[in-house]
C-alpha cells in the first residue's frame, strides 16, 4: 500500500515515533510523511518528508506559527501523492488528512497522543480550542479507527466521546537494537565506577514534576551518594538552574540528541518521570520510560495517566502515588541501595519487558494488521 503518514509539526528530535514505523515497514508498504512545518535533524531518516510550509526559507521557529497556511497546501500535497491509506498523527490539526481521505474515498487511522484526547474531555475555552474541537470533530467523522498510545488514554478517549467500536490500544514500541544495553566494557560498568547517575529525560515544564524530582535528590543528599542530571528544555528551565545553582550534585544538561541521550541512559543508575496532572492533562504514555528499560536501567514514576503500563511495578522499577514527592525520594533510594545481585536482577527484567512486550518491532507488527483491517473494510 501507498501510506501517507500526516501530522502538524514535525521535528527531528525528538518526535522520532511519527517516523520510526513507516522506516521499520518500508518493506511491506510505500510511506510518505506530510507536516505543516517540519524541522528533521537527523540525516539517519530515511522516510521522505513533505515540509507543506509556505516559508521554509525561514528558521523553524519562525515557521512555526505560520504552520496554519499550510493546511490547504498540505492538503494538495497529499492528494497528489495519492495513498491508499492516511495515517494521521493527532486528532488535531487533521483536515488535510480528512479532507483527502473523504475526497479519495480511501481509510483513515488516527493515532491519539493525549492532547488531542484531553482537548475533547472538556469545554473549548478559545477560538483555538475550538479550532481544534473542529478537528477532533473531522478526525471523528472519518477514521476508521483510533489507535490510542496505551490503555489510560483509550478508556479516557471512549470517556470524552470517542466510539468505543473503534478505540484500539496500540503501544508505539521503542527501537530494542538502538536502545540496547552497552557491550561489555568500562560503559557498561559506568555506575559501579562514580557516584550513581539519576537522569531526568524530558520536557522542563509542570507536568513532567522536575520540581519534585530535585525536592526528592535533596532530600536524599547526605544520606544516599548520587547525582542529578536532568536533559531537556523547557519553560521552567532558567527558574531550575536559577534554583539549583548552589546544588553542586545537580546539572541541567539542556538539550541531547538522541544519541546522547541514549548514553545517559546506559550510564545511569536509575531513570525517573515524575510525571503529574497538570491543568486536567496527564502524561499519557512515557516512552521515556521504555527507552532506558530497554538499556538495562530500572526507573522510578508516579503512577500517573499511562506511565504505570510502561513498567512492570517493583520487577522493572518502582511506582509511587502522583505528588508524593517524599515517596519519590524514598523509591529512588531504594534503588540506589539495591545490592549488585538485586540490581542486575531488575536491569535483565527491565530489558526484557520492552524486548518481549513493548518493541517497535512487536509495534510495527500490530500496526502492520490494523492497516491490513482498514484496507480490507
Amino acid at each position: 500500500m501507498r501510506i501517507a503518514v500526516t501530522t502538524s509539526i514535525l521535528r527531528i528530535p525528538p518526535t522520532y515515533f511519527v517516523v520510526d514505523h513507516a522506516e521499520r515497514l518500508a518493506a511491506r508498504h510505500e510511506f510518505r510523511v506530510f507536516a505543516l512545518a517540519a524541522d528533521v535533524r537527523d540525516e539517519n531518516v530515511t522516510v521522505g518528508v513533505h515540509d507543506a510550509s509556505p516559508t521554509r526559507v525561514l528558521p523553524f521557529r519562525y515557521r512555526m506559527p505560520l504552520a496554519p497556511l499550510a493546511l490547504p497546501l498540505m492538503a494538495r500535497a497529499v492528494r497528489r501523492y495519492h495513498p491508499d491509506l492516511v495515517h494521521q498523527h493527532f486528532a488535531t490539526w487533521c483536515t488535510p488528512a480528512a479532507s483527502v481521505a473523504r475526497a479519495l474515498s480511501v481509510p483513515m487511522i488516527t493515532t491519539l497522543h493525549g492532547y488531542d484526547v484531553m482537548l475533547a474531555d472538556r469545554p473549548a475555552r478559545s477560538a483555538l480550542e475550538r479550532w481544534h474541537r473542529h478537528n477532533l470533530s473531522a478526525a471523528t467523522q472519518t477514521s476508521a479507527r483510533f489507535l490510542a498510545v496505551s490503555e489510560f488514554l483509550a478508556a479516557t478517549a471512549v470517556h470524552a466521546g470517542f466510539d468505543s467500536r473503534r478505540v484500539h490500544v496500540h503501544y508505539q514500541g521503542v527501537d530494542t537494537e538502538y536502545f540496547a544495553p552497552a557491550a561489555p566494557g568500562p560503559e557498561s560498568d559506568a555506575h559501579l565506577d562514580e557516584r550513581p547517575v539519576v537522569l531526568f529525560v524530558g520536557g522542563l515544564s509542570p507536568n513532567k514534576g522536575p520540581h519534585d524530582l530535585i525536592g526528592a535528590s535533596r532530600r536524599l543528599t547526605g544520606t544516599v551518594e548520587h547525582q542529578l542530571i536532568l536533559v531537556g528544555t523547557g519553560p521552567l528551565a532558567d527558574e531550575l538552574a536559577a534554583d539549583t545553582a548552589a546544588d553542586k550534585h545537580i546539572r541541567l544538561l539542556g538539550a541531547l540528541d538522541r544519541t546522547q541521550i541514549r548514553e545517559w541512559m546506559r550510564r545511569a543508575t536509575v531513570v525517573v518521570l515524575p510525571a503529574q496532572e497538570h491543568r486536567g492533562r496527564r502524561e499519557a504514555a512515557g516512552l521515556v520510560l521504555l527507552e532506558a528499560q530497554a538499556c538495562g536501567t530500572p526507573v522510578v514514576a508516579y503512577a500517573s495517566g499511562g506511565t504505570p503500563e510502561m513498567m512492570l511495578a517493583d520487577c522493572t522499577g518502582l511506582l509511587v502515588p502522583e505528588r508524593d514527592a517524599r515517596a519519590l525520594a524514598s523509591a529512588i533510594g531504594t534503588v540506589l541501595r539495591l545490592e549488585h545481585s538485586e540490581y542486575l536482577r531488575m536491569a535483565y527484567a527491565a530489558r526484557d519487558f520492552v524486548h518481549t512486550r513493548r518493541s517497535l518491532s512487536l509495534s510495527c507488527v500490530e500496526l502492520d494488521e490494523h492497516y491490513a483491517a482498514v484496507a480490507d473494510t
